[in-house]
């Protein structure tokens, strides 16, 4: 090493992960920006963290090194803490108080609550809905945030920096997935009470001025169970077992029947890859391909056979070792994984063990009876997590698999996870489970999200309350961080 020069350092170091550039014999090269730079947009890539994230071009060498290695400390601050709970660094709490300018530009004659969350990957950018009343009416309606709070370990202050009443009533805030023009994301809403509806709107984060603007919407006859989204298509599931797939940029859709017993008790998340559908219920996975798409009703298809149902998922079970399947469920869907090129993963849990699944690509199969994917088990882990609830998505963190839970009583914010995945001839293994500690006063939680490869974590508390947690150490040095949207 020591004899190469230093451009030809900077070359190699390029196809090196952000972790393997520390070393003393790259330590010269080290110091020129650009290999931190390219280390940043490599860890991004890798953690699906859209790229208006970090404001590279103002970023000096200690802030781009700290943000690209961050996913390894936090990987590190899991696997070598001594004690089971991890306590964050800093931690602020979110005005829910609105400003005389926001109640007038919105006619709001009163604010109640904040009711969900949702934060995008890199934990700079929240979405939040709060309960209102405006003028003129009676009934409560959402009012939607977007907030930019600052790069992760800094003490940036939070703001506003687009707001708008996105319906009539109140709306359920179900998921968020990266634009294809990359210009912010599609967020997912529902309305709970009859008249059931599915709302799309497009949230122009990363443009100097953001905006929040209506796609479409469209009518279920019954309460949705779940729902995922994969570029402009909505796979969804709603009352009594019937599966539609929906385009709302073109307003296609197919509608059939899943076969589906709902008991209204275990999640029952439904996966979108490509065009093939993944529900999973009472031990078996089941898969279907996506039919065509036809404009309004005529999409409408009563029988539509499943392709294959897959069993016996967490290996042979022997007299003794059979699984309790009135507590298993499939992990929640990850938009942001799904329309990126990382692998993807399927993880399934029960109260004593859990299957991690490999989503193979089938792409030189077209056929229409033949799916385009093929689950493949890796391992199934004994034992790896609390009795928990309202468990999250699968998400990289520095290689391994983490995901968080919430327990019954809603006071503990559990972060379970396994080993890396795709190491070749290595076991996979539970990491030890981890309590998220969080301030004392925020009891009854009923939302987590976390971004692992920042170490951000954000929870709403109470239905009133929104904490905004750290859990790793700020750059060694401060540095000016210009907003995103400075005027």
């Amino acid at each position: 090493m020591a004899t190469l020069g230093v451009d030809v350092l900077i070359n190699i170091m390029t196809f090196l992960r952000p972790p393997d550039i520390t070393c003393k014999a790259l330590y010269i090269a080290c110091l020129h920006r650009i290999v931190w730079l390219n280390a940043l947009e490599q860890m991004m890539e890798e953690h699906c963290i859209p790229k208006a994230t970090f404001p590279t071009a103002s970023m000096d060498n200690h802030a781009l090194e700290h943000a690209a290695l961050s996913p390894v400390k936090f990987s590190t601050l899991v696997k070598d803490s001594y004690d089971e709970d991890i306590s964050p660094r800093s931690f602020r709490l979110l005005s829910n108080s609105l400003t005389r300018e926001e109640k007038a530009i919105h006619s709001i004659k009163s604010a109640k609550s904040y009711t969900d969350i949702l934060l995008t990957p890199g934990g700079r950018f929240l979405i939040t809905s709060m309960q209102v009343t405006v003028v003129g009416s009676q009934e409560s309606t959402s009012y939607l945030q977007l907030w930019d709070l600052g790069l992760p370990g800094r003490k940036d202050k939070a703001k506003v920096v687009a707001s708008s009443i996105i319906a009539k009533k109140m709306v359920h805030l179900r998921q968020l997935s990266p634009t294809p023009d990359g210009s912010g994301f599609y967020l997912v809403s529902s309305h709970e009470i009859a008249p059931f509806s599915i709302l799309v709107h497009k949230i122009t984060a990363f443009e100097p001025v953001p905006k929040i603007t209506r796609v479409n919407k469209w009518k279920i006859p019954a309460p949705l169970v779940s729902l995922a989204i994969s570029d402009s298509r909505l796979a969804v599931l709603y009352s009594p077992s019937t599966i539609m797939v929906w385009d709302f940029e073109s307003n296609l859709s197919a509608t059939w029947d899943g076969h589906v017993e709902l008991d209204g008790e275990s999640p029952l998340p439904i996966h979108l890859y490509n065009d093939n559908i993944i529900l999973y219920h009472s031990g078996k996975l089941s898969m279907w391909k996506v039919q065509e798409l036809l404009p309004g009703e005529r999409g409408t298809s009563a029988q539509h056979q499943c392709l294959f149902t897959f069993t016996e998922l967490f290996g042979k079970e022997h007299p003794g070792n059979e699984i309790d399947y009135e507590n298993d469920y499939l992990l929640p869907y990850s938009p942001w994984t799904c329309n990126s090129h990382q692998p993807k993963f399927l993880g399934i849990n029960t109260a004593s063990k859990f299957a991690l699944y490999h989503l193979q690509n089938l792409t030189n199969i077209a056929a229409a009876h033949v799916p385009n994917i093929l689950p493949t088990h890796i391992a199934t882990v004994h034992d790896l997590g609390e009795d928990t609830m309202l468990a999250s998505a699968l998400q990289f963190c520095n290689g391994n698999l983490l995901y968080t839970a919430i327990n019954d009583e809603g006071d503990t914010v559990f972060l379970c996870g396994v080993s890396n995945p795709l190491v070749q001839c290595q076991t996979v293994e539970a990491l030890p489970t981890k309590c998220l500690a969080v301030p004392h006063h925020a009891n009854a939680i009923t939302n987590v999200q976390l971004c692992a490869a920042t170490g951000r974590m954000c929870v709403l508390s109470g239905e009133e309350d929104i904490y905004v947690m750290d859990y790793l150490h700020p750059p060694p040095r401060k540095h000016d961080c210009p907003s995103l949207h400075q005027k």
